[in-house]
């Protein structure tokens, strides 16, 4: 697994210099299809067009697939040996990273943002404190790996930034709409990771127990 996450983050680096260069020389008309699951216009290649919407594609099986890996670490459990706690922790990652996907899909906070008139940046902002109260005071961060408190700082400084871009930068400023998408595929990547350790931990922890009790 270890070489097989470089190789994906290598990629992810190649794929992530190549469009901000795309924004940063041509525009953001030019990466917005990307980003987006609409095709906008029909003049651009085929070529071009069969990678419209990849950015999002690539964020909604990466959070579905989180969601899954809390979900097998709940139904491999001894459910009377599981604390209450842990297991209504293990719920909300299920529950949270499935919202977040449908989200990505449906743009639902951007709906919400634009009934109630409030920045969807906030909404975004508010999401993840809530992810980091479920960590602190249910998941028992600090009692986790250094493996998982490692990906989990790398996505509090990917979320932190994509934030930061979307409340302050310029909107058609060059570069922007790149680095505000790629810093969230980026989070999510590593959100997956930390849900991918954790997971691993888990049924290498479920593993020892059976081992001793045997």
């Amino acid at each position: 697994m270890k070489y097989t996450r470089i190789i994906l983050f290598f990629l992810l680096a190649i794929y992530s210099i190549a469009l901000f260069w795309i924004d940063v020389q041509w525009g953001q008309d030019q990466v917005r299809g990307f980003f987006s699951d609409i095709i906008t216009g029909t003049d651009h290649p085929l070529v071009y067009r069969a990678f419209f919407g990849i950015n999002t594609t690539l964020v909604v099986l990466m959070l579905t697939g989180s969601a899954l890996l809390f979900f097998v670490c709940i139904g491999c459990s001894p459910q009377q040996s599981i604390k209450r706690k842990t297991l209504l922790f293990q719920s909300s990652q299920v529950l949270f990273f499935l919202y977040l996907a449908c989200d990505e899909r449906l743009l639902i906070h951007e709906k919400l943002a634009s009934i109630f008139g409030f920045e969807d940046s906030f909404f975004i902002l508010g999401l993840g404190l809530v992810e980091l109260a479920l960590l602190i005071f249910m998941g028992e961060v600090m009692k986790q790996s250094w493996k998982i408190k490692g990906w989990l700082f790398s996505v509090c400084l990917f979320f932190g930034l994509m934030v930061l871009v979307d409340m302050f930068l310029p909107e058609r400023m060059s570069g922007r709409l790149a680095l505000e998408d790629l810093s969230k595929i980026w989070a999510v990547a590593f959100l997956f990771t930390y849900a991918w350790q954790y997971g691993m931990d888990w049924i290498a922890g479920l593993w020892t127990k059976e081992c001793d009790g045997a």
